[in-house]
């Protein structure tokens, strides 16, 4: 490396067009300076840039030497002014940028980059900082916001400084969860009023979530009624709805009927089964058909219910339309009655469902898995029963057909 470095021409490539670049190394910079040309289009520097004097000035450098740049990646671990400065000096020369991934962003950088008519992904990491004088507001059309943060009052506080005209998918990872649910109800009621109607896709990940107390994994205090949810009913378009983090012990049948018609483009839900709290659900099998009745699109389904019997010839039950497409549900640590009349019914409403994930805390007691263990079997044996039919029929259809004689 030392001798390719002393004996470099000004540009070493000078018809590049994608660069990534993942030493961190300043000692090697020089080589990065010789790759820098005029058509680069697309550029990733990482994946983990560390700061120091001379990346800040290779960065203010960029916007000129490279001012072309469509796709800029450089996920940084620093919030400095100096890193700021730096990176607003380069996003400036930038006016066709369609992807970018960076780290802290100030308020500054965001209001430019929300100037951007072609921007279509964004991603960055939110830090706690004061509220800036202006809120950048995003008016082209992005497809993608991806952002990161510590805690969800962290992420409340950076949705509350931004507003997203035209945004189709959100992704959000977060360090660590607070499992408070006013932490939640702000979250959520931010998030509605930081993202358009139209969003079609919402996922939340949990980098290192802190493990639930004996005593809050009971405690109703901690279970977020349906008025903390009401304002994601407005996204009528989501396909995607991820609530896998919250307690939902008192949500019931009628709210998730509410939230089912609400959502008529589902196809991924979650609800409620990721702390695997203890406190036992409102929800009943019922919801679980409001569900299947009016999310006609739906493939995976996770949520915690009371899966108990039910009178099949009643409404929803009897109106609902079997779901083909689910083959597997995650059930969480819901509690179960009858094993075999609750088989019997999820065949009915999902009759090509084979497996059903029960899940719990690590330590935590198993009061339902052979019951649910026992649905899985019968699910299997009825799928087993509908194949051998089925090729029965094919068969005997084969036999009766005339032979054509040439």
């Amino acid at each position: 490396m030392t001798v390719l470095i002393s004996a470099l021409p000004p540009t070493l490539l000078p018809n590049l067009h994608k660069l990534k670049w993942e030493d961190n190394l300043d000692a090697f910079l020089p080589l990065l300076h010789a790759l820098l040309a005029p058509t680069i289009k697309s550029m990733v520097l990482g994946p983990s840039w560390e700061p120091s004097f001379t990346k800040y000035a290779l960065l203010v450098s960029l916007g000129a030497r490279c001012p072309h740049i469509q796709e800029f990646t450089c996920r940084y671990n620093s919030d400095s002014g100096e890193q700021s400065d730096a990176l607003l000096e380069a996003v400036r020369c930038w006016s066709k940028l369609t992807h970018f991934d960076a780290g802290v962003l100030d308020s500054r950088t965001l209001a430019y980059l929300a100037s951007l008519p072609l921007l279509r992904s964004l991603s960055f990491v939110s830090f706690d900082g004061t509220r800036p004088k202006s809120i950048p507001t995003f008016t082209s059309k992005v497809d993608n916001v991806s952002i990161t943060a510590s805690s969800l009052p962290v992420l409340t506080q950076c949705l509350e400084n931004i507003r997203f005209m035209f945004c189709l998918s959100v992704a959000l990872e977060i360090d660590s969860l607070d499992h408070d649910p006013l932490v939640a109800r702000n979250f959520i009621l931010s998030f509605s009023e930081c993202f358009p109607p139209a969003l079609e896709q919402l996922t939340i990940y949990f980098d290192d979530p802190e493990p639930l107390s004996t005593t809050e994994s009971v405690d109703p205090y901690f279970a977020l009624g349906f008025d903390a949810i009401a304002p994601l009913l407005l996204f009528s378009h989501l396909t995607v709805v991820d609530l896998h983090w919250i307690c939902s012990s008192a949500i019931d049948d009628a709210m998730v009927q509410k939230m089912a018609q609400s959502w008529p483009l589902l196809e991924e839900f979650y609800l409620g089964t990721f702390a695997c709290w203890l406190i036992p659900p409102s929800l009943t099998f019922t919801g679980l058909v409001h569900l299947i009745r009016h999310c006609r699109h739906l493939r995976k389904i996770s949520m915690v219910f009371h899966a108990c019997s039910i009178y099949r010839n009643s409404e929803p039950f009897s109106d609902t339309i079997p779901n083909e497409k689910i083959t597997s549900i995650c059930v969480g640590s819901s509690p179960i009655d009858d094993p075999i009349t609750v088989a019997c019914q999820l065949h009915i409403l999902l009759p090509n469902l084979h497996s059903v994930e029960y899940e719990v805390a690590p330590g935590a007691p198993l009061p339902f898995k052979r019951e649910w263990d026992r649905v899985e079997d019968f699910l299997a044996v009825q799928i087993e029963g509908r194949s051998m039919k089925q090729e029965r029929a094919q068969a005997q259809a084969a036999a009766k057909e005339p032979m054509l004689l040439v």
